[in-house]
């Protein structure tokens, strides 16, 4: 787990947590590297291979956590759950929202580090969730749904929709998962 806006490049997503946390740990950089997640080995159709993180973000009224999973198919936010702790419900909503939302393939594999603080360095990683970050790394949010409510339209509306990813071939993560899908009718 990580502030939104650090320049730490590490994925921590811990579904186990069931306590409160005060304020977030602070990690020790690592010099751990990641495998290949998500990088030159991207599976050939959605639904196959996702990754997950937790984040903090500040507000007047407390830490909010933002659980997000991602899809190394085509680098979308395909579920996300926002709340002011980091239970076991907050990765549950995730987890729900993508599976409503989106075909998964039987065997789906779901990569996290499984709870670990600042141990696992997210080369793969780092450029999917970094411009997810950038928008609220030096907004201070007088409120959590002020935060939630920025945050759910930016993954929406901008991160899915208009950002181009060097990795997509300059395209967005919405233009693969439409082209796939226009193949897989045409076929």
């Amino acid at each position: 787990m990580r502030p939104f806006g650090s320049s730490c490049g590490s994925w921590a997503w811990s579904p186990c947590s069931r306590s409160r946390i005060a304020s977030p740990p602070r990690a020790a950089p690592t010099s751990r590297t990641c495998p290949t997640w998500c990088g030159a080995t991207s599976p050939e159709r959605p639904g196959i291979k996702l990754v997950g993180d937790i984040t903090f973000i500040n507000t007047w009224q407390g830490w909010l956590y933002l659980a997000t999973i991602i899809d190394c198919f085509n680098k979308e936010v395909i579920g996300y759950a926002m709340s002011d702790h980091m239970r076991t419900e907050l990765v549950i909503d995730a987890l729900e929202m993508t599976a409503r939302n989106h075909d998964l393939e039987p065997g789906c594999i779901m990569h996290s580090d499984r709870g670990t603080q600042g141990g696992f360095n997210g080369r793969c990683n780092t450029s999917m969730i970094e411009m997810l970050r950038r928008p609220v790394e030096s907004t201070v949010y007088p409120t959590r749904k002020k935060a939630i409510e920025d945050i759910a339209r930016y993954i929406e509306l901008h991160y899915n929709r208009l950002r181009i990813h060097s990795g997509l071939g300059y395209r967005t993560p919405h233009e693969v998962r439409n082209e796939y899908l226009n193949g897989q009718f045409a076929a």
